[in-house]
């Protein structure tokens, strides 16, 4: 697959300062910059710290429309599902194959979503606050929940966020697995559903450029409270390579 001069400019590895998302050297050097200042964080060290994961059908669109995405309808869910609590986080893209918002369907498709990291709130204060959002909006697998909660541990912690940060690597298929049947009555509730996964090969990797096309990942970073404060700082830092460029270049 051939990509368009646009595209291929910011793969190049001498841009990397420009911290574009589709630049495998800019996602590495923005990763360690950005785990370092989480790390060190008052409150991340405090903790409790919580991995949540928020994506939703309607975050879910064809390959072919995925550059034109807001994602700022993904960070306004997600500060919203997490209203009072503090966190820092990555939105990413998610490549399915014949399986949309509106079921399966032959086309490929990508699924937009946040990976945050919060702190400060335990399980409890993070399910009580997601719950009108979890209840009110679908997961792209059916009968799934949306939002997804798990405790990391200190030791952890410096993994995941790499995890968080780090560029897509697998594609996503849904298929059906038998049916889904009432205990009570035998009615067929509908079919069964599973997901299963796999590396991503050349070509779709590829494609998922058009996705990333002229999107930065100081700006996929996104935060909440005092996270925001955080996110501030991480692009102040992530960026002196490239104010440092352009200052030569006056």
């Amino acid at each position: 697959m051939r990509l368009p001069s646009a595209i291929t400019r910011e793969l190049d590895l001498r841009r990397k300062r420009e911290l574009y998302a589709n630049n495998a050297w800019s996602r590495i050097a923005f990763a360690d910059t950005v785990v370092p200042c989480v790390l060190a964080h008052v409150g991340v060290q405090a903790g409790p710290v919580f991995l949540v994961t928020l994506a939703i059908a309607d975050h879910t669109v064809a390959l072919a429309e995925a550059k034109d995405f807001d994602c700022r309808r993904v960070k306004g869910l997600t500060r919203q599902a997490l209203r009072g609590i503090p966190f820092v986080g990555m939105i990413e893209a998610a490549l399915y194959r014949n399986f949309g918002c509106d079921g399966p369907q032959i086309d490929d498709f990508v699924s937009w979503h946040a990976h945050v990291l919060t702190w400060g709130a335990s399980r409890k204060a993070i399910n009580d606050a997601v719950k009108q959002i979890q209840r009110s909006r679908s997961a792209l697998i059916p009968d799934r929940n949306c939002i997804h909660v798990k405790q990391l541990t200190p030791t952890s912690l410096g993994g995941k966020l790499y995890y968080v940060l780090k560029g897509p690597q697998k594609e996503y298929r849904i298929y059906s697995r038998g049916e889904r049947i009432d205990p009570e009555t035998g009615e067929v509730l509908g079919p069964v559903y599973r997901q299963s996964k796999r590396p991503l090969r050349t070509g779709d990797r590829a494609r998922l450029c058009y996705a990333f096309e002229d999107r930065l990942l100081d700006q996929l970073l996104f935060g909440n409270l005092e996270g925001n404060e955080l996110v501030r700082s991480i692009r102040h830092e992530a960026l002196k390579p490239f104010r440092a460029w352009e200052k030569r270049q006056r």
